[in-house]
């Protein structure tokens, strides 16, 4: 090989060297923003929850509030509180609360469990595209292992592969003096 092949097979090594570490760094660095992305959906799971369980103690202090001011009405008025529709009225605003509360809640929840679904998904997707990174680049160096071998597979005697000799060529003497020399061919 000349000095200008060298040259040339080692750009060609390097080049196919080069992309298939980028492809790979690409591959880790899609995974990295997935988990990024996944570790702030999972946050704003948690601070959903957080929020939710605030409101509902918020409206079921508020409810309870107006249930006071029930008491202390039906109070003011000379209302007995303890039986008939003052009863049925304070009780139904003690059910009202829970049930704001509840449901609250349980909406909270279900956002939550949305955007923990969504961190999965996105953590899947960085890992998938991890791997095709890594798959890319291991192609990458199949085709560049073809291709040098395909340019700087060599002469005399190399197959035009890269794989070693031909073991297609043979001399044969013969016995009268004379060679039958054959080059290959199936």
């Amino acid at each position: 090989m000349s000095g200008l092949e060298t040259l040339a097979a080692i750009a060609s090594i390097g080049g196919t060297a080069i992309s298939a570490i980028g492809q790979i760094q690409a591959g880790v660095n899609a995974q990295k923003a997935a988990n990024y992305n996944a570790t702030v959906l999972e946050n704003q799971a948690k601070q959903t929850v957080l929020n939710s369980n605030t409101e509902a103690t918020l409206r079921k202090r508020q409810l309870m509030k107006e249930r006071s001011s029930a008491i202390a009405a039906y109070g003011a008025s000379g209302v007995q509180i303890n039986s008939g529709s003052p009863m049925a009225v304070l009780s139904d605003l003690a059910s009202e609360a829970e049930l704001d509360a509840a449901l609250t809640r349980y909406q909270g929840e279900q956002e939550a469990k949305g955007l923990n679904s969504q961190a999965f998904m996105e953590r899947q997707q960085g890992k998938i595209a991890k791997r095709n990174a890594i798959t890319g680049a291991f192609g990458t160096l199949l085709s560049g292992a073809s291709s040098f071998a395909g340019k700087f597979g060599g002469s005399g005697g190399q197959a035009a592969s890269g794989l070693g000799p031909s073991p297609m060529k043979a001399t044969t003497r013969l016995s009268g003096g004379g060679t039958i020399r054959w080059n290959g061919g199936y």
